[in-house]
């Protein structure tokens, strides 16, 4: 919010005083925030807690018009009960000259959104991007995966390339991930080229085969596709400590047998 509203002030609890009902006041909206995110939210707690932090609001804060409970769920939505309350308020002639809101993350997602590449990179850090994956990269995930134990499995044969669209289309993988798979396609050439000139003639086939026995292991498990998808990822770089650019070889790695053997379906 100091980034999206240069008027915004953060208001932290000071003493006896606390933080008289507000944890954040924008005076060029006018607006009030307060925010509740508890690890696991409760109707009753929930309510209780707006109708405390409304009424301390009037009684300590004069002439705001806006009033926003900044709130957290576990499931991303509101109790019954939560939603009851907030309808009550906003109804409550007493209240007509207050606009009542809530914002949940979706909300703070859009104020997010429209935040400069430099803004967001300074609350969330650069964006990890392909071009820094090299072949050094690539070796370091590989054989971290070749050595972890899993290289017993009798290496895969018959490799036989599919369509990437249809195989995309076939497993119902989202927008997200496919999107993901298209970013890597560069690692994923690099990935090729280093286990085809590997001095192993077995190497490319273990590694197959190591992701074979991952996603069937998965899919027994989980039946969502992304879910299965960014689980193999993680898989290949829980090395130690995988930096971004291991991050994205292990994608390159994944999209490049997603592509030539049997994980996920083919047909």
């Amino acid at each position: 919010m100091n980034k999206s509203d240069q008027s915004f002030q953060t208001v932290k609890p000071w003493g006896r005083e606390g933080d008289r009902k507000c944890d954040g006041l924008s005076p060029a909206t006018g607006t009030l925030f307060q925010v509740y995110a508890p690890e696991m939210m409760t109707a009753a707690e929930t309510v209780a807690k707006i109708e405390e932090d409304f009424a301390g609001a009037r009684e300590h804060w004069q002439g705001f018009d806006r009033w926003v409970f900044v709130w957290s769920a576990a499931n991303g939505g509101l109790p019954p009960a939560v939603v009851a309350k907030l309808k009550a308020l906003r109804e409550d002639d007493d209240n007509a000259e207050v606009v009542i809101d809530d914002w949940g993350r979706d909300n703070l997602w859009d104020i997010l959104k429209r935040l400069t590449p430099q803004q967001r990179a300074e609350l969330l850090g650069s964006v990890p991007v392909p071009s820094q994956t090299t072949a050094a990269e690539i070796r370091t995930v590989l054989n971290w995966l070749i050595e972890s134990g899993l290289d017993a499995v009798e290496p895969s044969e018959g490799f036989e390339h599919t369509a990437l669209a249809e195989k995309i289309v076939l497993n119902r993988l989202s927008d997200r991930v496919t999107r993901l798979i298209a970013r890597s396609i560069p690692v994923a050439s690099e990935v090729e080229r280093y286990v085809s000139n590997s001095h192993d003639g077995n190497f490319s086939s273990k590694v197959a085969a190591i992701l074979i026995a991952q996603y069937e292991r998965l899919a027994a498990l989980e039946d969502d596709p992304d879910k299965i998808f960014v689980a193999l990822v993680d898989g290949v770089a829980s090395g130690p400590n995988p930096s971004h650019a291991e991050w994205w070889g292990a994608i390159g790695i994944v999209s490049y047998y997603f592509e030539l053997c049997d994980i996920f379906k083919k047909q």
